[in-house]
């Protein structure tokens, strides 16, 4: 790796592991851990409003027959997700994109990952996309300085039918796209970027990405045996749970060059 090579830390979904995921208490403490940029979950009330949310139902904070899309935002607004934590929090709410950007579109980097849309007819999901999209001109984002990316293909697609200079990121966790990567780029011409799942890293995988102009993610990079094999291929930007740990590893690693 070249001698001055040091890739960017991202915070994944805040620093998860010492507060709920997707809360301010966590991404508060990603700053505090020194992270680069954080990286968060998008997901739609039913009045189309797109808060910060992983899961595609709510198992994990004792609903598990519900969704976000089976709420309004002003009964999400009194949602405790607490129990998205290892450690005891007191109430900790939902955040919307909104607020999301009003904290820190002007502290730190952005990655916003769209979830899937499920259960939506071309017309909602269309919607739902320019809702998402509203947030962002609303506050007067640089769509170049915010990153959005997407296992779904196709919700980028309509990012890009919107708006098409976009920093828009091809999610991967699948070998067929990630070992064909120039064939990725070419049915998306559009994409500026890929995240590719840590498994899948390897250096001629990045090389390729990078001779196409693409900026190189990967997620989630947690222990040493996950991040040296990022760091040997070279990649740009490293997304943890552990934000403070993962950098510390980096700084050793580069150290002992």
């Amino acid at each position: 790796m070249p001698s001055t090579y040091s890739p960017k830390v991202f915070a994944h979904r805040g620093s998860n592991t010492l507060a709920p995921e997707n809360s301010k208490p966590a991404f508060d403490l990603s700053l505090i851990e020194g992270a680069d940029g954080f990286e968060t979950d998008i997901q739609f009330s039913k009045d189309n409003t797109p808060p910060l949310f992983h899961d595609g139902d709510m198992s994990r904070i004792g609903m598990p027959e519900k969704s976000l899309n089976h709420f309004s935002w002003e009964e999400l607004e009194l949602l405790d997700i607490s129990l998205l934590s290892n450690e005891f929090h007191r109430f900790c709410g939902l955040m919307s994109l909104n607020d999301f950007i009003q904290n820190y579109y002007q502290k730190t980097k952005l990655l916003l990952e769209l979830k899937e849309i499920k259960n939506d007819g071309p017309k909602e999901v269309e919607n739902k996309i320019q809702q998402f999209l509203s947030q962002l001109y609303t506050n007067n984002v640089n769509p170049l300085s915010v990153m959005i990316s997407s296992f779904e293909f196709e919700l980028l697609e309509k990012v890009n039918n919107y708006t098409s200079n976009s920093f828009l990121i091809a999610n991967i966790k699948e070998a067929k796209y990630s070992n064909d990567i120039s064939t990725l780029k070419e049915n998306l011409p559009f994409i500026k970027g890929v995240c590719i799942q840590n498994d899948l890293v390897d250096q001629k995988v990045i090389q390729v990405a990078k001779s196409l102009d693409l900026i190189t993610l990967t997620y989630t990079c947690n222990k040493e045996s996950e991040i040296l094999p990022a760091l040997e291929s070279n990649i740009d930007i490293i997304i943890s749970d552990v934000p403070g740990d993962c950098k510390r590893i980096i700084d050793k690693a580069l150290n002992n060059l």
